[in-house]
């Protein structure tokens, strides 16, 4: 993949964490009960946007990321971008969203975004510093995933 589209492909993941960031926090404010849990996913999110930034500008800059990324992964983090403009959106607009709501959608979107975080993060055996700055980045969201499933469970939503 040539270095415009591996950029692309890195600013639109970019992009996923900041709008995941963003959710989350209007989960804080909608949802006062789970604030700290929100508050603290929507951080972490913004370190992962802070992290895959820093791959961008450094790694790319001096040709040190993989150009073995297919090109179908820009336009599905596209995809998932404007589905999170969506629910942000609609939820913003709404007086209350049910607990149960919020947990579905963040379970999901933390599986599809730890799904699409740059495939070559979880495939291959190739190592260098960018790659696995990706790696523990897929594993992040694997653990937020997760925390999410056992938070709900703990709090007794299904």
């Amino acid at each position: 993949m040539n270095k415009k589209k591996l950029s692309r492909l890195m600013l639109a993941s970019v992009m996923l964490e900041k709008k995941v960031s963003e959710l989350y926090l209007l989960f804080a404010r909608k949802s006062p009960q789970d604030y700290d849990f929100w508050w603290q996913l929507a951080i972490e999110e913004q370190n992962h946007a802070a992290l895959l930034r820093s791959v961008e500008q450094y790694f790319l800059a001096l040709d040190l990321l993989p150009d073995n990324l297919v090109p179908r992964e820009l336009e599905t983090i596209e995809a998932i971008n404007e589905r999170v403009d969506k629910l942000i959106e609609e939820y913003t607009d709404m007086a209350d969203i049910a607990r149960s709501d919020m947990f579905a959608v963040a379970l999901q979107l933390e599986k599809s975004a730890g799904e699409q975080h740059l495939q070559i993060a979880v495939s291959g055996n190739e190592h260098n510093k960018a790659i696995d700055l990706i790696r523990q980045l897929n594993q992040d969201d694997k653990d937020h995933a997760e925390r999410i499933v056992e938070y709900a469970r703990e709090q007794g939503i299904s």
